[in-house]
């Protein structure tokens, strides 16, 4: 205990402030901090991750496994992450890319956001995550497994 009451001096100036989604919105992380990007994401994680039990006194995480929506961000940011580390030479991000279109009211086009682009050297390579909570189906008479076909064919 008094090797932790020690490193608090070192924080005494730090004030506490409230956590919600838009303290994380505004953190501003460019090149010369970037390695706490991740960091964040993951305080952002398990900041989006809790919920309130009201049943007793204090917090408690929800079973994100369950989400499969949570799931996929998570599998996206992890490739993502893998990326960055395995290609510092590149630059790996999500991207917005924008419609090569002209007319009076775009605002129907969709946004198109990239799961992951990497660029590397002359080249740009997008790609696409997929995150499926049931990757198989059980087939009834045999009993065996079975991949979904419809998720083979994105």
């Amino acid at each position: 205990m008094g090797e932790i009451q020690q490193l608090y001096l070192y924080f005494r100036e730090v004030r506490l402030i409230k956590l919600n989604s838009k303290v994380f919105n505004d953190a501003k992380i460019h090149r010369s901090n970037s390695h706490y990007g991740f960091l964040i994401d993951i305080c952002r994680f398990l900041h989006e991750s809790l919920l309130m039990n009201e049943d007793e006194s204090g917090e408690k995480f929800i079973n994100f496994e369950q989400d499969a929506k949570a799931m996929a961000y998570l599998y996206e940011d992890f490739v993502r992450n893998f990326y960055k580390k395995e290609l510092p030479e590149g630059i790996v991000k999500r991207e917005n890319i924008y419609w090569n279109a002209e007319g009076e009211d775009l605002s129907y086009l969709p946004r198109m956001e990239t799961d992951i682009s990497i660029e590397l050297f002359d080249r740009k390579i997008i790609m696409d995550t997929k995150y499926y909570q049931n990757a198989t189906s059980t087939r009834l008479k045999s009993g065996n497994e079975k991949l979904i076909s419809s998720n083979l064919y994105e």
